[in-house]
């Protein structure tokens, strides 16, 4: 192991009056979204006011709750003025510029610029790299005042090293957590490619209390600690107060929020009083989403049936919301009873949240020459996040996403057709899906077999028409299935194709051909008992089934739970 020092220090940057007063905020933090879209959260411990410094903007995106406030940018700017400290700031989706009062600062930069006292805390930061060309796979337990936080995107750490969203950090007890994950070049050849880390603690030996590995020899792996000095707490009790009343579930992409399938208790709703405009008809939703710009909120009234016979798109950085799960609402419903390619389009930036979007094709047909439909369509877009909806009713898909797009917090049902019928379809890019319940569909997710994506912390529900989750001919590229429950060990009574046999176990997950790099399937829990033999690529009575090869080429499944016994926590979805 080697060890090494991190420079921290910006603390000139603040305000001469920033000491002065807690209530008169004179310091200015702006974030720039010049880096693509990006999501972020902080806290101060003074005051804190939204403002239009360095031409920022205003709008429905960006809230202030106390000491508190979250926002997202993409390419524009945010401005905030402030007393007091940082006292944390995240980015919980991509990366944007930072200045505090004009001067470009790192994340690291501009919590260090805080002047509490001394918490007794150590902030550590671990990157874990290998040369090796199969995956190592380890486990870091560490003693941390908090949970070890993932870094995924830091201007401070090599892109080499920024970990993956499939690294895990689950609490072993209190002030004991485990750190679980894998990386690996793939070619054996440099640069390494891994993960890093950060935590706070008050132990010796950077807090680290075991670590394991395999699939890596001693001379391919190295690590790197690095101590990047005193965690700075606030003097300031009113900080305190404004941390334990942020919503730190804000990101609905981030895993923050563990609400599967949306609605009641889900977090990062959209109330009415956020909306730009209000909706009942379907002329005034039409109207509406013909004259907004990017920023504004498009709302379904929550006690409303909007019916329409054309096609929906929302424009780019567009919110188009309802009231799911705000006060046990279902949302408002936008529905359809033709077969429309798409219902609704979701241009770059857009977002869709709290709506039922329903179709009128809810019985699976094996009728393939029956015309098809998609609920949700992303494909061609960037940055569209898809969060909390009910999408029902559509014979291809219920959504069909774009390269980056984020489904999650979704219930997602009854999208079934020989031939197509899928939850979620991906053809580009490395979209990911998570946090949804999934039901009654051919396949929940599926890949196209020309590119990869990220299924994890989904409930797969008790009802399949076919294989659950999949990826065609072939083989995609880098696919990632981890910590989803599959409840149907059987086909459902509806299924009609002779290779998806109603009664008979149902396939979890299938790998139609060899990826280019891997389909990676880990910490599952398959109602399915019959677990894959370690030299056969499995038949149609097991959990995971990789078509084509004669041996495993390229697919990796460990750690998964097989029959309907509950494994516990760390297996299957959030519960």
């Amino acid at each position: 192991m080697k060890t090494a020092g991190a420079v921290i220090g910006s603390a000139a940057l603040l305000s001469n009056n920033a000491s002065a007063s807690q209530s008169d905020p004179t310091n200015v933090l702006t974030i720039h979204g010049d880096q693509g879209k990006a999501r972020y959260q902080f806290t101060v411990s003074g005051e804190l006011e939204k403002n239009t410094d360095s031409d920022a903007s205003i709008n429905s995106n960006d809230k202030i709750s106390g000491s508190s406030a979250e926002g997202q940018v993409w390419g524009g700017r945010d401005s905030y003025r402030f007393s007091g400290e940082v006292t944390q700031f995240d980015f919980s989706k991509g990366v944007g510029t930072l200045y505090l009062n004009g001067e470009e600062v790192t994340v690291s930069e501009l919590l260090a610029s805080t002047g509490g006292d001394d918490s007794g805390l150590s902030q550590i930061e671990l990157s874990l790299s290998s040369l090796s060309q199969t995956y190592t796979h380890y486990t870091i337990d560490v003693a941390a005042a908090n949970p070890p936080k993932v870094v995924t995107s830091d201007d401070e750490v090599e892109s080499r090293l920024l970990a993956e969203d499939d690294d895990v950090v689950t609490e072993v007890s209190d002030g004991h957590y485990r750190i679980e994950g894998q990386t690996g070049t793939g070619s054996g050849t440099p640069p390494a490619y891994g993960d890093t880390f950060r935590w706070e603690t008050s132990e010796e030996m950077w807090g680290i209390l075991d670590f394991a590995y395999e699939g890596a020899s001693a001379s391919d792996l190295e690590i790197t600690i690095s101590p990047l000095g005193s965690v700075q707490s606030s003097t300031d009790e009113s900080s305190s107060d404004s941390d334990s009343d942020s919503d730190s579930d804000s990101d609905s992409g981030s895993g923050s929020n563990t609400v599967v399938g949306g609605g009641d208790n889900y977090s990062n709703t959209v109330p009415q009083s956020e909306a730009s405009v209000v909706v009942s008809s379907s002329s005034e939703l039409v109207n509406a989403l013909g004259s907004t710009s990017s920023g504004d909120v498009v709302y379904v009234r929550g006690d409303s049936t909007i019916t329409l016979d054309r096609r929906l798109d929302v424009p780019s950085g567009v919110t188009l919301a309802s009231d799911r799960g705000i006060d046990g609402s279902s949302g408002g419903e936008i529905r359809t009873e033709s077969a429309l390619w798409p219902f609704l389009a979701a241009a770059n930036g857009a977002r869709v949240t709290g709506v039922q979007i329903s179709g009128p094709h809810t019985q699976h047909s094996s009728d393939s020459s029956r015309s098809l439909s998609i609920g949700i369509d992303a494909k061609g877009s960037s940055g569209v996040e898809i969060d909390n909806c009910e999408v029902s009713g559509f014979r291809y898909a219920g959504v069909r996403a774009g390269s980056d797009t984020n489904v999650s917090h979704s219930h997602i049902h009854h999208c079934s057709l020989s031939g197509y019928g899928y939850g979620v379809e991906t053809t580009v890019g490395h979209p990911i899906v998570e946090y949804n319940y999934i039901n009654y569909t051919r396949h929940g997710v599926m890949s196209n077999g020309e590119n990869g994506y990220t299924c994890r912390y989904n409930h797969f529900g008790p009802d399949a028409i076919g294989h659950v989750i999949d990826v065609h001919e072939p083989g995609g590229t880098t696919t990632k299935i981890h910590h989803n429950t599959v409840e149907a060990a059987t086909y459902h009574e509806d299924a009609t194709a002779s290779w998806y046999p109603s009664g008979e176990p149902a396939i979890q997950v299938m790998v139609q051909g060899s990826p280019d790099d891997v389909a990676d399937i880990h910490h599952n829990w398959f109602y399915n008992s019959n677990a894959p033999e370690a030299g056969n690529t499995g038949d149609n009575q097991s959990a995971i089934v990789q078509k084509g090869p004669s041996e495993w080429t390229n697919v990796s499944h460990s750690e998964n739970h097989y029959g309907t016994d509950d494994p516990g926590s760390g297996i299957g979805h959030p519960r």
